[in-house]
């Protein structure tokens, strides 16, 4: 895992310190600079040198603007309009973390700005990462190759995916090089309304640094698609029925009965209890000969069924 350090410098490069000018860069753009660069993307960078306008050739020494440090990148021309430049950088596969440094002058011996770009490597690699649905519960579980520095997890948890919970703080289990296994069991998450629970890692160093994870989704099942089954509805008059209806937990339903029409005939909240159970809907006036519709709602679910009186 990587994450960019933005570092500016201003250095002072005089042969007479007392009469030394400093320059200093502004407006840097992108900002921040993106977290890391991805190799074979070319980035345009624009900033302002706040000092004097830089004129011509003089204020730079173009073969040697810019150093690599570390790394592989190609690097566009370098443009100058008044006081702002502008270059590109496109990072290449294969040479680790990509560290340079681009410095202007602002035509005389003693104005330099230096501006330093580093990617720098967290202390710890993983090696996997994975969140599995185990019957009520989901098991999180990640593996390290490397911990170096290493002080702590924290595990996180989201419903939506962008607004994270800390859920568990783990602490470093290996410093000296190796790697380690890591794992929780997050209890009970399938009696949360969400139909996906998300995941991600915050790894934080010594020094306080820390980066973020990928994240993972896992989709819940449905648990209360069938919460309600209507096992059977008898006929007791030509106004009254007797709904038998089987349910997986106690709970409020709102019962209606219409005709064909869309008419409805009864409106009704009662009361179910985990296990069958027997409602009796009465309506007040005698039902005329057809085919009617008895439907059963609840937050979670809906079932219906014909009849015929």
């Amino acid at each position: 895992m990587r994450i960019s350090l933005l570092l500016f410098v201003i250095a002072l490069l005089s042969m007479n310190t007392m009469n030394a000018q400093m320059g200093v860069f502004m407006n840097i753009n992108p900002n921040p600079m993106p977290n890391p660069l991805v190799d074979g993307t070319t980035y345009s960078i624009t900033m302002d040198y706040d000092n004097t306008n830089l004129v011509g050739t003089e204020w730079v020494n173009q073969t040697n603007a810019i150093q690599i440090n570390s790394g592989l990148a190609v690097f566009g021309p370098i443009n100058l309009f008044g006081n702002q430049i502008s270059f590109t950088v496109t990072p290449l596969a294969g040479g680790g973390p990509l560290s340079f440094t681009f410095e202007a002058n602002d035509g005389s011996s003693n104005g330099w700005a230096v501006f330093n770009y580093a990617e720098a490597v967290l202390p710890v690699s993983l090696s996997g990462f994975d969140a599995r649905l185990n019957g009520d519960d989901i098991t999180i579980s990640w593996e390290t190759e490397v911990e170096i520095n290493h002080d702590h997890f924290i595990l996180q948890r989201s419903a939506d995916g962008y607004k994270f919970e800390d859920l568990e703080r783990f602490e470093a289990f290996a410093n000296n090089g190796d790697g380690a296994e890591y794992d929780y069991r997050d209890i009970g998450v399938t009696d949360y309304e969400s139909e996906s629970i998300y995941y991600r890692l915050k790894q934080v160093d010594h020094n306080g640094m820390y980066v973020f994870s990928d994240r993972l989704v896992v989709m819940l099942p449905k648990q209360y698609d069938q919460v309600f089954e209507i096992e059977e509805i008898e006929k007791l008059s030509s106004n009254e029925l007797l709904l038998h209806l089987h349910s997986k937990m106690d709970e409020s339903v709102f019962i209606q009965i219409s005709n064909m029409t869309g008419q409805y005939l009864l409106n009704q909240f009662k009361p179910v209890s985990e296990g069958s159970n027997m409602i009796r809907l009465g309506i007040k006036e005698v039902i005329p000969i057809g085919v009617y519709i008895v439907t059963v709602k609840s937050k979670y679910n809906q079932v219906s069924e014909k009849i015929m009186f």
